[in-house]
């Protein structure tokens, strides 16, 4: 690579494509908007992407990329073709100031550019990737070199690739003052380049229109944009001396302090990047801070308390400890590999991870009520090729309405997440089972017990008729009345109830609506601790939650009657169970029909069981049966009275 000079310096212009077109393009150029609400996350995670994407492959081997952050300050007489940028720019505020009648945001950005032009120094970043096989195809129509420079929304790449929609080489604009971004590369067919691209709003000057997407090329006396055949340097203290590709970031935010800079680009390479670190793919650089598998546990440790996300620190211990390692089949044999542990503290999700080591999102509503962190990785390079067409240009969520067959997509998903759901669940049952059978407590199980294949429902003493749909009968031992509810819901495209959709309609002739559960159930807090507030005016009113660990239970079903046997390790003098339904988004509350506390009847009010005088160490057996039909994962938590 080659420094710049004079001599480079003057074989480089700007030029600004002409148009016949008199449309406007404005200020608010929607790509670069995307990536504005959080800069340094988005480009963090789009340049480490690119640079993965273009590992090199050694032996049959991917070699791990290295991709370093540097922070400079560009000499102005370093600047190509400075005098003519500070024209376009000062032409550019005419135009805009006379187009616009109220809203001067764009006259605004051109004045602070045009200060910024004028000072001696002006901050870059620049971003440097190695081991990788550089921009190739200068001369090329749809290449990595043309696609990233040129083209505007052409992605090219091939499926098991990261970017699918062209837009995320903006995410560098977004963090430039001047929205400038130089390129350089030198790549594994020996080819070298260096060009810039100026992205403004059009303009007018004189009887001439022009796009506003400038060029730094090569000069010549056409028109044509062509880059400068060296790989050469704006960075006075960097010389390339490999195949890869540099970015250079003109005009970089300076609300980041050098500092600030460093923390947010480690941070969020860690956050976005943690399985890529810990299967050695990737490794990061920034100042005197290096982020790889070796170096990991040391980051961790020093950014633990500011500002790595509480969800990483848990997935690190799942890929540090995993309980269990286990494979789903979606287009391939084993192509997908999940990491699972057990925590009840957990925070009951699971990072969906590209091959790359990419997270792209969190999922949730895998299990209700069972703790544990996960981490599921797309292995294979069929199953990483559809489920990228599934993802949205930011990378952070999968969507069934950009696939071709919405019901093959909801079917490739249920075969991950129910695998993943499966072994929660066995690793769970395992798990107790064992730590019972230490205290000679083998005839209890879990909290949550998923009933088997249910027949005609019998209620103890009342018969629930077989409903369309759902029915709830509830009955309240307070009152002589008893009222027939029908709950409906809507479901998303995943077959998930869609939270907030739950509608209860009273078939007695009182019209009025119902929320299913008025009483909030127990969540999980900002924090990660679990909160309870519930209010019942009709005496079953929690003080606090009675810790899981405090109670064993053994919960078994017979023909639609269940039996729950628990021991409990502490005196409850008053207080109730809470029975709820495990949901995908929510748990819902079930309808208990008929309940007895060691073969006395006890006093039940919709999902609620009121259980009295339960001593420490004593058996007990609760009978009860609930109007749903249906094959449930019912969960049972118990709570200390008040009264």
């Amino acid at each position: 690579m080659l420094i710049m000079n004079m001599e480079n310096i003057d074989s480089i212009e700007l030029k600004m494509p002409k148009t016949e077109s008199d449309r406007n393009d404005g200020i608010n150029d929607g790509n670069i908007e995307t990536y504005k609400n959080m800069p340094m996350l988005s480009l963090t995670k789009e340049e480490l992407q690119n640079s993965t994407d273009g590992a090199k492959r050694e032996n049959g081997e991917t070699k791990k990329v290295i991709v370093e952050f540097s922070n400079f300050y560009l000499e102005r007489n370093n600047f190509p073709d400075i005098n003519k940028t500070v024209n376009v720019f000062e032409d550019e505020k005419k135009y805009w100031d006379d187009f616009l009648q109220n809203d001067k945001k764009a006259v605004k950005f051109f004045d602070n550019a045009i200060t910024l032009l004028n000072k001696q120094k002006i901050r870059c970043l620049r971003i440097s990737d190695f081991n990788t096989t550089g921009l190739y195809g200068i001369n090329g129509k749809s290449t990595p070199w043309k696609n990233l420079v040129k083209n505007r929304g052409v992605s090219d790449k091939p499926g098991n690739y990261g970017g699918s929609f062209g837009i995320g080489k903006d995410a560098a604009f977004a963090c430039s003052q001047l929205r400038t971004v130089f390129y350089a590369t030198k790549t594994i067919q020996n080819e070298e380049a260096f060009q810039g691209v100026l992205k403004l709003p059009s303009y007018q000057k004189g009887d001439t229109y022009y796009d506003g997407f400038g060029f730094y090329s090569r000069k010549s006396e056409d028109i044509h944009t062509d880059p400068v055949l060296k790989c050469l340097s704006l960075d006075p203290s960097y010389k390339r001396n490999e195949d890869g590709m540099d970015k250079y970031i003109i005009g970089f935010d300076d609300d980041f302090s050098k500092d600030d800079l460093k923390r947010e680009l480690i941070i969020s390479s860690i956050n976005n990047f943690l399985y890529a670190f810990f299967d050695d793919k990737l490794e990061v650089k920034y100042d005197n801070v290096i982020v790889n598998q070796e170096k990991l546990q040391d980051v961790f440790d020093l950014y633990s308390e500011n500002g790595i996300d509480i969800l990483t620190k848990e997935y690190y211990e799942t890929l540090k400890n995993p309980q269990k390692i286990v494979t789903a089949s979606v287009f391939d044999n084993d192509d997908v590999k999940i990491f699972v542990r057990l925590d009840p503290n957990a925070s009951r999700r699971a990072a969906v991870v590209r091959q790359s080591g990419m997270k792209v999102f969190d999922k949730r509503y895998i299990s209700g009520n069972i703790g544990f962190s996960a981490v599921v990785v797309l292995e294979g390079d069929n199953v990483n090729a559809y489920f990228k067409k599934l993802e949205n240009a930011e990378h952070t969520q999968w969507s069934n309405d950009r696939a071709e067959n919405k019901d093959e997509a909801k079917a490739n998903q249920n075969k991950i997440f129910d695998k993943l759901r499966a072994t929660i669940n066995e690793m769970h049952q395992d798990e107790y089972e064992t730590s019972i059978d230490a205290d000679g407590l083998n005839e209890y199980l879990p909290f949550t017990y998923i009933t088997g294949k249910r027949n005609t429902v019998e209620s103890l003493s009342n018969e629930v008729e077989s409903k369309t749909h759902a029915k709830r009968k509830k009955k309240n031992p307070l009152k002589k009345e008893q009222h027939e509810e029908e709950f409906q819901y809507e479901k998303d495209e995943n077959g998930n109830i869609i939270e907030g959709t739950i509608h209860i309609g009273v078939r007695d002739g009182d019209t009025h609506e119902h929320n299913p559960n008025p009483e909030p159930n127990p969540d999980v807090d900002t924090e990660g601790k679990e909160t309870v507030s519930i209010i019942d005016k009709d005496g079953f009113t929690s003080k606090k939650q009675v810790s899981p660990s405090s109670i064993d239970f053994r919960l078994i079903e017979d023909s639609g009657i269940y039996k729950l046997k628990f021991n409990s390790k502490q005196d409850i003098g008053l207080g109730f169970f809470e029975v709820m339904i495990s949901a995908e988004q929510d748990n819902l509350a079930v309808d208990i029909v008929d309940a007895k506390l060691n073969g006395n009847e006890t006093s039940i009010k919709g999902n609620k069981i009121l259980i009295t005088n339960i001593e420490k160490d004593t058996q007990n057996e609760l009978v009860f049966k609930i109007a749903e039909e249906g094959d449930w994962a019912l969960e049972v938590l118990a709570y200390e009275s008040e009264k």
